[in-house]
């Protein structure tokens, strides 16, 4: 499996990062994880506690190294599946470039649709994958057409990851769950992905 993921928060100090590095622990070389913020934080460093967070979920030992960096179209353009930690985030991806708006998601909304995925759902991107479509953008098209499919959210604020930037060690914490976690969901997803591709081959 090929392709370029982006991750993109709002000072890309905090949520995205971390988001970009549980994907890449994961996944092969082949696939291109980046992050970037809609007000990045430029020359800034990640803050401690988020480090401390993601350490204790196995996570978070490049986050030292890592260096913000902003969002712009040419980054939304070349990926093939954009995660947004919030739909702030979601949004301005759009405004950067309205195409792009049927590959990305939030991080959270990803998780409901894969949730809704049916072994139907499963098959269509399995035969797009077989009929040439780039993997991750056959993944895209798959969940954005079950985005009527999945229950709203009892509240749109739960398609969102908390902005822990400048609180306490508590909510650093756990947005680091919930991006794990997220992340965790997302990869199952990629999983699936990754065999069809491997059959298709």
């Amino acid at each position: 499996m090929t392709g370029t993921i982006l991750c993109v928060c709002t000072g890309n100090l905090c949520r995205s990062p971390l988001l970009a590095q549980v994907l890449r622990t994961a996944l092969g070389p082949e696939v291109r994880v980046v992050s970037a913020g809609t007000d990045a934080a430029v020359g800034g460093s990640v803050p401690e506690a988020t480090t401390r967070a993601a350490l204790a979920l196995g996570f978070g030992a490049g986050l030292p190294e890592h260096r913000p960096r902003p969002l712009d179209r040419e980054l939304v353009d070349s990926a093939d599946l954009v995660v947004a930690l919030a739909r702030e985030h979601r949004g301005a991806v759009a405004r950067l470039s309205p195409r792009a708006s049927r590959r990305t998601f939030t991080l959270l909304e990803l998780g409901r649709l894969a949730g809704v995925m049916t072994d139907r759902d499963r098959s269509a991107l399995h035969e797009r994958i077989e009929d040439g479509q780039a993997p991750l953008a056959a993944l895209a098209v798959t969940l954005a057409a079950l985005r009527g499919h999945a229950a709203p959210p009892a509240s749109p604020v739960d398609l969102d990851v908390v902005d822990p930037f400048g609180a306490g060690d508590g909510v650093h914490a756990a947005a680091a769950r919930e991006i794990v976690r997220g992340g965790r969901q997302l990869l199952e997803v990629l999983d699936d992905v990754a065999g069809a591709c491997s059959v298709a081959a």
